[in-house]
């Protein structure tokens, strides 16, 4: 088994328990999300944060989102996405939500296969120039009263790094999310997170992955982050590249 993952981790600051969705566990199949990046759309909204497949073919209006933020994984193409500085002939489409034709000031960052783009809410970002096409995953957490603007820019050898480092490595933190790369080789504990929801993406490999159940051999050391041996019960799931896999602070075991 050899299979390396892109999670967003969100705390259940951002993500409170009354707005999880029906099932503690959502597992999307590569179909699907190939389906998704052909023409974009959204694949899972439910409040607390957001889950698309993009695709651009051409520029795009400036976007601003006061209550959602943006974590973008590139998977095909490139362009570049000016971030920060002030809209221009910016106007309110929708509530929190406001559009422009450009952006002065701002800084540039030119996107390719691999990097990641991390963009706080209430941060101006266009994509101001698309390079033929470019087809990206994204994660929106509500990040409602943000203290300030902010866009983060992992580039593909940092990124690339992390899933080299070991099981996981984190490339962004902060206090209501984390961004991580997760690589594995063997199979691990049974984990339990009290407090976050993990979002991943599938970029190689394959494995099975098993949620729900019963936890045995649980170890409490640390009570918001128990680990146990193994589960009995429990729903199987078989990763593989392209995949997307969300789920809820209560269950997870890689096996």
């Amino acid at each position: 088994m050899l299979i390396r993952t892109l999670i967003a981790t969100l705390s259940l600051m951002a993500v409170s328990a009354a707005e999880e969705p029906p099932s503690a566990v959502v597992f999307i199949d590569h179909e699907k999300m190939a389906a998704g990046f052909t023409k974009g759309g959204t694949v899972l909204n439910n409040g607390a944060y957001q889950i698309l497949t993009s695709h651009r073919i051409e520029t795009g209006q400036v976007e601003v989102h006061a209550s959602y933020g943006d974590i973008m994984y590139v998977m095909e193409g490139s362009a570049t996405v000016v971030t920060g500085g002030t809209v221009v002939d910016g106007k309110t489409t929708a509530p929190g939500e406001i559009r422009g034709k450009s952006i002065t000031g701002g800084n540039s960052n030119h996107l390719v296969p691999g990097d990641v783009l991390v963009i706080q809410a209430g941060t101006p970002h266009w994509f101001q120039q698309v390079d033929k096409l470019v087809n990206y995953y994204v994660v929106k957490p509500r990040m409602a009263g943000a203290a300030s603007s902010e866009a983060i820019h992992i580039d593909k050898q940092k990124v690339s790094a992390g899933f080299a480092d070991g099981v996981s490595t984190v490339l962004l933190d902060r206090k209501a999310y984390d961004v991580r790369t997760g690589h594995r080789v063997k199979p691990g504990e049974v984990e339990t997170h009290m407090q976050y929801t993990d979002i991943m993406y599938i970029t190689g490999g394959s494995a099975t992955f098993v949620t729900g159940g019963q936890v045995k051999g649980e170890k409490k050391e640390n009570p918001e982050e128990p680990r146990g041996k193994s589960i009995t019960g429990g729903q199987n799931a078989s990763f593989s590249q392209g995949r997307r896999y969300r789920h809820s602070q209560r269950y997870a075991a890689l096996v």
